[in-house]
């Protein structure tokens, strides 16, 4: 399975949701995005799944990089962009029971999927996250 996933900065903080309880994975906090359909591309998939997830058009996005997560379930090819300019306010009342801009400096302390986790480290690692 392909999934974009978007990470949305703003003011040394980053958006996460919280998924509700009748997803897979319930109450984890993630970053947004969703599956890539058939004839869409990642960058695709991810602009058209923000405007459905959180009601947001992406002006400016990034490619950062691929990373694959393996559940017990699936595995799941994560491809990270950095969003750098949207239009719209943020309305994910649909997608998640809870989402906000946490701080940067404290996102290891939420509850995150196993695979944002993973992202997380690398991001991190290649300077986008700092404390």
């Amino acid at each position: 399975m392909n999934v974009s996933v978007g990470i949305i900065i703003k003011e040394d903080k980053v958006f996460v949701g919280r998924r509700k309880k009748d997803k897979l994975y319930p109450e984890y906090f993630e970053f947004p995005g969703g599956k890539v359909e058939r004839f869409e591309n990642s960058k695709e998939a991810l602009c058209r799944e923000l405007k459905e997830e959180l009601k947001i058009d992406v002006v400016a996005c990034f490619y950062l990089f691929d990373t694959v997560s393996h559940y017990k379930e699936f595995s799941v090819t994560l491809h990270l962009y950095l969003i750098t300019e949207f239009w719209n306010d943020i309305d994910a009342s649909g997608e998640y029971d809870e989402w906000r801009f946490q701080e940067i400096s404290k996102i290891r302390s939420l509850k995150l999927l196993p695979g944002n986790l993973e992202m997380v480290k690398k991001l991190f690692e290649i300077g986008v996250f700092h404390d």
